[in-house]
C-alpha cells in the first residue's frame, strides 16, 4: 500500500503521468548512479522536481541545506585533500 501512496504523492506533486512516475523510478541516482532504492529530489524552495537520487545522495544534499556555495566547499576541500594541495 505504501508504494501506491507513494506513487500518488509523486505524481501529484510533480504532475506526472504513470508512464513518466514509473520509467523515472527505474532510474539510477543521478549522482553515484546506485540502482538501490531512489528519491525524486525536489527543490524546497521552489518545490520543483530536480531528479531521481538515491536516499543516501539526497540526504546528503540536505545536510548541505541546498546550498551551491557549501557543496563548492565541500568538493574543493576534498580534493584538496585528495590531491594533497
Amino acid at each position: 500500500m505504501k508504494a501506491k501512496q507513494a506513487r500518488s504523492a509523486a505524481r501529484s506533486k510533480y504532475k506526472l503521468t504513470d508512464e513518466q512516475y514509473e520509467a523515472l523510478r527505474q532510474r539510477p541516482c543521478v549522482l553515484c548512479g546506485s540502482k538501490g532504492q531512489t528519491v525524486f529530489d525536489h527543490c524546497h524552495k521552489t518545490k520543483k522536481f530536480r531528479n531521481v537520487l538515491c536516499y543516501s545522495c539526497n540526504v546528503g544534499l540536505g545536510h548541505f541545506r541546498d546550498r551551491p556555495d557549501l557543496l563548492r566547499l565541500a568538493a574543493e576541500l576534498v580534493e584538496v585533500a585528495r590531491h594533497g594541495a
